[in-house]
């Protein structure tokens, strides 16, 4: 029922959601077979999805509208994702999970580091600030975390602690606070943002 429902939600920091009409159908089993590769794969340090199986059809038509269909449900989202491509599909399928199971706007620390530079296939966007005032964190977060909303899917963008981490900052070739890096890993691309420019 929906408390049940609700309550799931709440357990799971990301909670990967399939609607069908039966688990025997053919999507169900497609989806229930992503679903054990991602139990299968131990190494997901950050970001962990859960996965969970509606055939309620009260449940179908006021949360999904229609079935079969898979919503994305993150606690640090602010809305439910909802996948629009065929369920058949499994590239697809798992490209959206990919997608929205991380942060649009987040801090890398050292919990994290290893999915965003190691597992995450697309480019990152580095942001290097000076965090002792959390109001001017709330302010750069505002801004970049619509960024990463406009462009998700093609860019996953962090933020760094100077105070923290400022021996990665320069490692990464950030020859100032704040700072701002676009590196495409995959294309050996990076690129410093301009100086100038506000952050």
């Amino acid at each position: 029922d929906m408390e049940q429902f609700e309550a799931a939600k709440q357990q799971h920091e990301i909670l990967v959601v399939g609607f069908f009409e039966s688990v025997e159908q053919l999507d169900a089993q497609l989806f229930d077979d992503l679903c054990k590769q991602y139990k299968w794969e131990k190494d997901i340090w950050a970001y962990r999805p859960s996965f969970a199986v509606v055939i309620n059809p009260e449940l179908i038509g006021s949360l999904a509208q229609s079935a079969p269909n898979i919503i994305v449900y993150a606690q640090f989202k602010e809305h439910a994702w909802i996948y629009n491509g065929p369920i058949t599909d499994r590239a697809a399928m798992r490209s959206f999970i990919e997608t929205e199971r991380y942060p649009y706007f987040t801090q890398i620390t050292a919990f994290n580091f290893k999915q965003y530079t190691q597992e995450l296939d697309i480019p990152l966007l580095w942001v290097a600030i000076e965090d002792s005032h959390d109001s001017y964190v709330q302010k750069v977060g505002r801004f970049y975390e619509q960024l990463g909303i406009d462009y998700k899917g093609y860019l996953s963008i962090v933020w760094i602690s100077a105070r923290s981490y400022m021996g990665h900052i320069r490692k990464l070739g950030l020859p100032f606070i704040p700072g701002v890096m676009y590196i495409d890993t995959r294309n050996n691309y990076k690129q410093l943002y301009d100086p100038h420019a506000s952050i």
